[in-house]
């Protein structure tokens, strides 16, 4: 049975919210939802979230998909890349404006070469 360190730790990581934007961006830009619904998430790295990450990503009845990651090299430069790709695959975007508008672009490219 886990200890109530354990049991506490767990309660305080299940009320973090699952997705928070840069500190430069109010909110995250708006996902399309015509083909799919699609949300924005940090991944959980270990026990913590990677706040200097975010996915878009959209769930099937068998598995969550990832279509875009984002992720904050330095200061205001990022690195995106796609479904399949690792992040050695994908390309860097300086400020966060063009980062975010990049990951736009690449789901809607996502949807309309959509082949599930």
């Amino acid at each position: 049975m886990p200890s109530l360190h354990a049991q506490a730790a767990a309660l305080r990581g299940s009320q973090l919210p699952a997705v928070l934007p840069p500190p430069e961006l109010v909110q995250l830009p708006a996902l399309s939802q015509e083909l799919r619904v699609y949300g924005w998430r940090n991944p959980i790295n270990d026990r913590d979230y990677d706040r200097d990450t975010w996915e878009v990503y959209y769930v099937t009845p068998e598995q969550s998909v990832t279509v875009v990651q984002v992720s904050r090299l330095s200061g205001d430069r990022f690195r995106l890349w796609g479904r399949g790709q690792s992040s050695r695959q994908g390309f860097d975007v300086d400020g966060v404006e063009n980062a975010f508008a990049a990951a736009l672009a690449m789901v809607s490219q996502a949807d309309s070469a959509r082949v599930d």
